[in-house]
């Protein structure tokens, strides 16, 4: 598992540089490895779908990215529960992808339910 983290972190340092390519190369390859290590169903194998979305997204494929984002939200309301923090991101996330690519209309109720849970859990 540590290996899965040392290369996350290379994905993100690689994304923040600009080189999307290689840091996209590398999310798939955390995301295998998690998959692999810990089942197809675990909150650390949804992260690892919102680091690929941002890579890939940040390399203009947003269907894709949009995509991503909806397997980890999905997957983090099953294993963590229509409340948790992590929901709201990752419904933040939804959203934001949403924005981004014209989506307004779609994109309000899914920003507003993450932050419903933000409120519910920050007070």
């Amino acid at each position: 598992m540590e290996v899965a983290d040392s290369l996350r972190n290379l994905c993100i340092i690689l994304g923040d540089e600009g080189n999307w390519t290689e840091s996209e190369a590398i999310a798939r390859e955390v995301l295998a490895m998690r998959r692999e290590l810990l089942g197809p169903e675990h909150p650390w194998v949804a992260s690892a779908l919102t680091d690929l979305a941002w890579a890939v997204g940040a390399g203009t494929n947003l269907v894709e990215a949009e995509t991503l984002e909806r397997e980890a939200l999905a997957m983090r309301q099953r294993l963590l529960g229509a409340d948790h923090p992590d929901v709201a991101i990752s419904l933040y996330l939804l959203g934001d992808r949403m924005r981004q690519q014209g989506e307004l209309s779609q994109a309000l109720p899914i920003l507003s339910a993450a932050r419903s849970i933000q409120r519910k859990v920050l007070g």
